[in-house]
């Protein structure tokens, strides 16, 4: 029946414009009506659901003290409320027969919804379909556009669709924002309070037991301003705790969960961080002023159509060029243009004069505020550099630049070339297996080698190898030593290995083919690429792959000495994950790679053979330590650039203030960063945004937050550590001062393997902002991120002003 209830439900609202079901709207019962019929419901149910929903409350009648009240006052009824004939908006509602102003308290209690199909116990609230506080403009056709995309975007990010920031990002930031528009903390404590003392009951166990807090929940406690011990913040974790296991168990059976690899655990950690988010963003919107408040995540078509409601308003407004709300509106047209570059989210709503007010967040999911606010690729920072400061740079600067780019650029293709050289081994599928810890490179192959070779059907490519089939066009033209043509079905995985190796080598086919190496490096080179990150340290799955790898090995020994090691390894683990249920998966990990490790020390004892990854971390397989090398020299290539790069910068201002020395004792260069420096120190102020949020005057600092899991941070935080970690005070000096100080007295250091932009203020200096050069994935990648001291300097400022 539940199944039944919420396929109606689901059903119901996908029907409605705006996705928002109204047992008051007519129009709403009739498409209902549709609904039941159409899923060929019995006559005698569809007759029960309607009755049961149309069935009309009683409402109680004003008093004729409040009838004359509303006559004096020249009110009149308007289908939800009263308000005044030809003025738009509802002033006034009957609560209970007491004639209340809207906005009061009261009428911002809500009814709890009841089931009208069944009776059942309480079940946390579906967050899919419900929305926001409905506002005066709600049937205006921006309001139904924007959404409409929120309710399809809602729909799409439950299936796993996702974004740039791929499908379990774009979720937790979805699980955000509709936490925001439909959670009242009040109402889910009321609704919830018995799982949540139950939980708290629980908490209270593991205090006892030295297990509460543990470090996160300290950093959480802290934030909030809260003693970690307190009951208030037990409440706080018990309320989480509750929200993440009903958001989960309605996600189960959603597209979402597979992206996770359908573990609890993984989804659980970014429904938390949309709770610790919800909350402090909550706080954050209420104290802005704004009303009637709906937070979105950001996408390019809701984005446009934002924009396109602030001209249009801008537009209306500055018809009278002088009037307040001209300025106000080209304010706020213009903070969206700045914010909206690099925002996720943002809430919209209206300000205390009903005009439409926006609040830009950047989102991110760690609470230590270390994940990068920004990234791009190492030619994209290059060329940045180079093009908007290149009057400031010299030309051993731009030339360094210029060969950083082409080696960046050609790093994809020197990879492909290296993996050819590869020897394909025993050793080499074995960990190949292991390193694509999911089976998607080999499952990727497979499906291209299977594709029926397709040819192009006009322009200069015609008759040619299709893109989307080259590695099955060119499969076909190959032939098995016999002169036969090749069955890939029938091939080992070596031999499959091994052809990807030729395809990948053979130049001239593509050539002929007006093919370039597009589609090379993923898959194909991808999968060898694997194999050396287990060998460099750099794979995420290192610890599972160990843990694999050692119990393959512990198993071959016991088939070959005739032992049961494995097996009472197994039982071990067994009883250590029962034991361990409740713990994180991290935690369980780690002790069962522990008691691999034991078993293993045994295994090796008795004369076994060691385990494929350790042959690899000890260099004892040839094909395992060519992959490790290719790895290597791809990661070498980026160390070089970005090492090379910040030596040119050095040494031109070291020419700089040679050839210019007056001027460069006036400015004090050195010890202070000459000019070349100074544009690469600013290039990473503009990849943080620092520069904006410096900017950003006092009273429109409720216009930007920075939500890092449960630490919600505002431009004043930024730009209030920048300045006392780097020794500046503001005042006398200006923000326009501060930006100054920042590009001339940073330190930078290229030694360490990243960037690292330091203050030069105390011995040892303070680390404002990290700019790591890395590779990453199919390419390489720049992550700028805050500095060590500058998040622990973010942590304590949003701690502070919680404490107050």
């Amino acid at each position: 029946m539940n199944n039944l209830i919420k396929k109606i439900l689901v059903e119901w609202s996908y029907r409605l414009d705006d996705g928002m079901i109204n047992l008051h709207n007519p129009k709403h019962m009739i498409i209902l009506s549709e609904v039941l019929k159409d899923m060929k419901l019995p006559t005698k149910v569809i007759l029960e659901v309607m009755g049961n929903l149309t069935e009309k409350e009683k409402v109680k009648p004003l008093s004729d003290k409040d009838k004359q009240k509303m006559r004096d006052m020249g009110l009149i009824w308007k289908g939800k409320g009263y308000g005044k004939e030809g003025e738009k908006g509802i002033l006034f509602k009957n609560v209970d027969g007491k004639l209340v102003k809207t906005g009061d308290g009261e009428t911002q209690k809500t009814k709890p919804k009841v089931n009208v199909f069944t009776k059942q116990k309480t079940e946390p609230t579906d967050t899919s379909t419900k929305t926001d506080t409905p506002t005066e403009t709600d049937n205006t056709e921006f309001e139904k556009n924007i959404k409409s995309k929120q309710k399809n975007l809602r729909k799409s990010r439950l299936e796993g669709e996702g974004g740039l920031g791929g499908p379990k990002a774009s979720y937790g930031e979805n699980q955000y924002t509709t936490a925001i528009n439909e959670i009242d903390i009040d109402e889910f404590k009321e609704k919830n309070k018995d799982t949540i003392n139950e939980k708290k009951s629980k908490i209270n166990e593991r205090e006892k037991k030295g297990k509460f807090p543990t470090a996160a929940e300290e950093r959480k406690a802290k934030v909030l301003g809260l003693d970690p011990n307190s009951d208030e913040f037990k409440e706080y974790i018990a309320m989480r705790e509750t929200y993440i296991e009903q958001q989960g168990n309605m996600h189960e059976n959603e597209g979402i969960f597979k992206k996770f690899d359908k573990s609890r655990s993984a989804m659980d950690s970014w429904n938390g961080a949309a709770f610790d988010g919800m909350y402090t963003t909550k706080k954050a919107i209420k104290e802005s002023g704004m009303k009637n408040a709906n937070v979105l995540q950001s996408t390019p078509e809701i984005d446009a159509e934002v924009k396109k409601d602030l001209e249009k308003k801008k537009d209306n407004a500055c018809k009278k060029p002088e009037s307040e709300d001209c300025k106000y509106y080209t304010r706020e047209l213009n903070e969206w243009k700045l914010f909206s570059k690099f925002h996720d989210t943002f809430a919209i709503g209206q300000d205390e004069k009903g005009r439409t007010m926006i609040i830009s967040v950047s989102n991110k999911k760690s609470d230590k505020a270390d994940d990068g606010q920004a990234n791009t690729t190492t030619a994209q920072r290059l060329k940045l550099i180079k093009e908007k400061y290149g009057e400031k740079i010299a030309e051993s600067v731009k030339k360094a630049l210029d060969n950083g780019i082409k080696k960046a650029q050609s790093m994809k293709s020197t990879t492909i070339k290296n993996t050819q050289s590869v020897k394909v081994d025993d050793d080499f599928v074995e960990m190949s297996k292991l390193a694509d810890s999911n089976g998607k490179l080999f499952k990727e192959i497979n499906n291209q080698a299977k594709k029926p070779c397709k040819t192009t059907g006009s322009g200069k490519r015609e008759g040619l190898a299709s893109s989307n089939t080259k590695f099955a066009c060119w499969l076909k033209e190959q032939k098995d030593k016999d002169g036969n043509p090749i069955d890939w079905d029938k091939l080992s995985d070596k031999q499959k290995l091994e052809i990807t190796q030729k395809y990948t080598a053979d130049k001239d086919w593509r050539e002929g083919q007006k093919l370039n190496e597009d589609g090379l490096y993923e898959p194909f080179a991808k999968m060898f690429i694997k194999v050396g990150e287990v060998g460099t340290g750099g794979h995420r799955e290192s610890v599972r792959i160990r843990i694999n790898a050692r119990k393959q090995a512990i198993k071959q020994g016991d088939e070959k000495y005739g032992g049961d090691l494995l097996s009472k390894l197994q039982k071990e683990i067994e009883k250590m994950l029962k034991d361990n249920k409740k713990k994180k998966a991290s935690d369980r990990q780690k002790k069962e790679d522990d008691l691999v490790e034991t078993t293993y020390k045994e295994h090796l004892e008795r004369g076994g053979e060691k385990s494929i990854y350790d042959k690899q971390k000890d260099g004892d397989s040839e094909s395992l330590s060519q992959s490790t090398n290719v790895k290597k020299t791809e990661q070498n290539t980026i160390d070089e650039v970005y090492k090379d790069t910040v030596k040119a910068m050095d040494d031109a201002d070291e020419q700089w203030a040679k050839d210019n020395p007056e001027e460069a004792e006036k400015q004090g260069i050195p010890p202070k960063n000459g000019p070349n420096k100074q544009a690469y120190i600013e290039s990473v102020l503009d990849a943080l945004h620092y520069n904006d949020l410096i900017d950003l005057e006092d009273d429109r600092d409720h216009k930007f937050i920075q939500q890092m899991g449960i630490v919600g941070a505002k431009a004043s935080d930024i730009r209030n550590c920048l300045a006392e970690l780097s020794g500046y005070d503001i005042p006398p000096g200006d923000r326009k001062g501060l930006k100054k100080h920042l590009r001339e007295n940073c330190q930078v250091n290229a030694e360490t393997g990243k960037i690292s932009v330091k203050s030069d203020k105390e011995s040892g200096g303070k680390e404002l902002m990290s700019d790591e050069f890395r590779t990453a994935g199919t390419s390489d990648k720049v992550d700028s991120k805050h500095g060590v001291d500058m998040r622990e300097c973010i942590i304590n400022k949003v701690s502070e002003k919680a404490k107050k």
